[in-house]
């Protein structure tokens, strides 16, 4: 991700440079110097960019609060779950009426 990455998703988001460095537990003075590409952004940076778009996605009910990773992630979850041609179940026993039940519905 780089400086230019960082301002569209703030933007996207709708929140303040403050409200961004705040998230992250940056002063912000040195959030500014990582969108204007003068710091580095960490790994904690990325989760904690991460975990920001997660909630605004949760919230707002949008998936294109999620950092573009994790969109992707997810978008390739989706595709792979639409392939499963046969319903993932794993049981160790049952017996019973609730099995008989559950047995009838895969059926």
């Amino acid at each position: 991700m780089n400086a230019n990455d960082l301002v569209a998703m703030r933007l996207n988001w709708g929140l303040s440079q403050e409200t961004l460095a705040d998230r992250l537990g940056l002063p912000p003075q040195a959030y500014v110097e990582m969108e204007k590409g003068e710091r580095p952004l960490k790994k904690s940076h990325l989760l904690a960019l991460e975990e920001v778009g997660i909630d605004l996605c949760l919230i707002k009910r949008d998936i294109s609060m999620l950092i573009p990773q994790i969109r992707s992630a997810i978008n390739y979850l989706a595709e792979i779950a639409a392939q499963q041609v046969t319903p993932v179940l794993h049981v160790e026993a049952g017996e019973g009426p609730a099995w008989a039940a559950a047995q009838n519905k895969l059926q």
